[in-house]
């Protein structure tokens, strides 16, 4: 396989995507249109395409995008737990195009072109790529039978999988995953003889998908890669964690901060996102993608507090460093250092407040019992939600 960029693989998806004639789209911010409910953030170049029917009424001509998206966990998998997964950063890149000719002959010239672009542009493997097919989009099938894939490459899952379901917003379809096979050498691997892209290990990494949306009375077909995924696979990589892109800052932090591996990248995950966040204008609050925000950050500041780190210019040097590297990295979103390290070291200064007030609270609670109390339940969860320490740091507030 051919080790690419980042920068490469956007560039590559920008020049065949305008080949084909559809209209490229520029978006830098990760804030949702004003009329978008379904989340706080842009989370997928979808939303970028339902913008354009949501205004326009229709999609005249076909688009693409490279979407800078921000994911705080969904579904089945909180924040935590999506941090623990292989694959997942609460900022990523998806490259996404969409049209809304979805005529048979349509369909299955998308669907081939998807295809071209995964085994002819990026070079990956045929054999290594698994499609899944909802059992009830046979169309979707049968494109992806005509555009060469192999028929036992195609995997129906559950019945309720991959199934798009936005009664708010009118908005209904289905999905078709690509996936990529990692190998049974793969960490994580189930050892089971019938392992296949349903299973939950970690063997198949999910690239992407094609998706036959409903937008009301508007039917389009979507595709989005995510970009760190797919360069990770362009590398045959065992962990996305790896990416030459990630291990950029996470070098860096690791020269200031002696963490172990997944402290590490947690911090390098978070930092990645809010710089992103706050250079869309978003500020730390108390309420909906503000409080994301500030979640997000504080956390941050208590890995710092948990290896004694959490210093004034540590927090300034670590957010200066990642919007040096990401202005870099992230040539089409204007990164300015000057509006992102005010805002966080206000945030610091804050918090370091509140924490003292705290541990002062702290304090009361252990005058009333003898060393071999623990903190009640009750105590654990009002020190979280007025003064934000989570029980598991309880011990650092207390040094």
């Amino acid at each position: 396989m051919e080790k690419q960029t980042t920068q490469q693989i956007r560039n590559k998806f920008s020049d065949f995507w305008d080949e084909q004639g559809f209209a490229k789209r520029t978006s830098n911010s990760i804030v949702p249109p004003p009329n978008w409910q379904e989340s706080l953030f842009i989370m997928s170049g979808f939303i970028r395409h339902w913008e354009t029917v949501a205004t326009t009424g229709f999609m005249a001509q076909p688009e693409y995008v490279c979407q800078p998206c921000i994911k705080l966990g969904f579904n089945y998998l909180d924040l935590n737990d999506m941090m623990a997964k292989d694959g997942f950063f609460t900022f990523f890149e998806q490259l996404s195009c969409a049209q809304a000719n979805t005529g048979q002959k349509d369909i299955f010239k998308f669907v081939k072109n998807v295809w071209r672009f995964l085994t002819q542009e990026l070079n990956l493997p045929t054999n290594k790529l698994h499609i899944s097919v909802h059992q009830d989009q046979s169309l979707i099938y049968q494109a992806w039978l005509a555009a060469g894939v192999a028929k036992e490459q195609i995997t129906f899952p559950d019945q309720f999988a991959f199934h798009l379901n936005l009664d708010s917003s009118n908005i209904h379809g289905f999905y078709s995953t690509i996936s990529f096979d990692r190998g049974q050498e793969q960490s994580g691997y189930c050892g089971n003889s019938g392992c296949n892209i349903n299973c939950d290990c970690d063997r198949f990494l999910e690239l992407g998908d094609i998706g036959l949306i409903a937008i009301g009375d508007v039917v389009i077909i979507d595709h989005g890669l995510g970009l760190e995924r797919i360069a990770s696979a362009c590398l045959d990589q065992k962990n996305t964690n790896s990416l030459p892109e990630i291990q950029q800052l996470t070098s860096a932090i690791h020269k200031l901060i002696p963490l172990d591996e997944n402290e590490l990248f947690v911090i390098t995950d978070h930092l990645r996102s809010t710089t992103v966040i706050i250079n869309s204008g978003i500020i730390p609050g108390n309420k909906q993608a503000g409080y994301s925000l500030r979640q997000l950050i504080r956390k941050i500041l208590w890995l710092l507090l948990k290896f004694n780190k959490l210093e004034r210019e540590t927090v300034s040097i670590l957010w200066q460093t990642a919007t040096e590297i990401l202005k870099k990295q992230l040539g089409y979103i204007d990164i300015n250092s000057d509006k992102i390290v005010p805002v966080i070291l206000a945030e610091y200064d804050q918090h370091l407040q509140m924490v003292e007030r705290g541990k002062k609270t702290l304090r009361k609670f252990f005058k009333k019992r003898t060393s071999q109390q623990p903190l009640t339940d009750q105590e654990k969860k009002f020190l979280f939600e007025t003064y934000g320490i989570p029980p598991e740091l309880i011990p650092w507030t207390q040094e």
